[in-house]
């Protein structure tokens, strides 16, 4: 009992966040392992939520630094069981976003048909996160992110996106951080919002979106890399019209 109150203690999900802003594989693989070992000696719902957010970082920045699909697909699928393992009735709603979130991003790995499971899963995961508690906001911010990813053809786009983004920051300016992810989600829900005035055509929403983002969560580099990279094409266009 002792050991694995030290192993769950040693992972702070801060920890895993900054480790995550900066992707620092080497502190991420670090933490992972941690988290695997205190899933296998207890699994309590602090070890399942620090694996599964070690995970996220693990494959958002293995995708974005072009790590081997079969490293990524890894990730995901180990995170998947332990999530589904833990809460196969679907009553966490932080669980389910967490299941919603992997299963899109498996979706980036596999083909027809079974691109059609993880499809499934994600809108299950949902459901069921938003019946156990709707105001959760990390449950709408994945259902935000589904939606901007999912082609227009299909029901998704900026447009269907923004206002299930936007209420999933106005749910965390309303919730206490209390619990163990704390305001975790927050920062992503910003940078995703921002991203929809970009793809609607208000470059001026996004900067002031991108900044008041980057005033909280200075150390989230992929949302300061997006704030600096619009206030270039700013720059740019004011010089091309003079």
């Amino acid at each position: 009992m002792l050991m694995m109150l030290w192993i769950v203690l040693m992972l702070p999900s801060d920890s895993i966040r900054v480790a995550g802003y900066f992707c620092d594989f080497e502190a991420l693989r670090r933490f992972h392992d941690q988290a695997v070992q205190a899933v296998e000696v207890g699994g309590f719902r602090e070890d399942v939520l620090a694996l599964a957010l070690t995970n996220y970082y693990l494959t958002g920045c293995g995708m974005a630094y072009k790590l081997d699909e079969d490293t990524l697909k890894f990730y995901i699928d180990e995170a998947l069981e332990a999530l589904m393992d833990f809460d196969s009735e679907g009553s966490d709603a932080d669980v389910q976003a967490f299941i919603s979130l992997f299963a899109g991003m498996r979706i980036n790995f596999t083909g027809f048909p079974k691109l059609l499971t993880y499809t499934k899963m994600s809108s299950k995961a949902l459901k069921a996160g938003k019946e156990a508690d709707s105001t959760n906001p990390r449950i709408w911010l994945a259902e935000g992110i589904s939606k901007f990813h999912t082609p227009k053809a299909f029901g998704g786009g900026p447009d269907k996106a923004m206002p299930i983004l936007k209420r999933t920051l106005k749910l965390f300016e309303n919730r206490e951080n209390q619990d163990y992810l704390k305001d975790w989600g927050n920062e992503i829900a910003i940078l995703y919002t921002a991203m929809c005035y970009v793809e609607l055509g208000d470059t001026a929403s996004a900067i002031r979106e991108a900044r008041e983002g980057v005033k909280r969560y200075p150390n989230y580099k992929r949302l300061t890399k997006f704030y600096e990279k619009l206030k270039g094409s700013i720059s740019t266009g004011k010089e091309r019209a003079r």
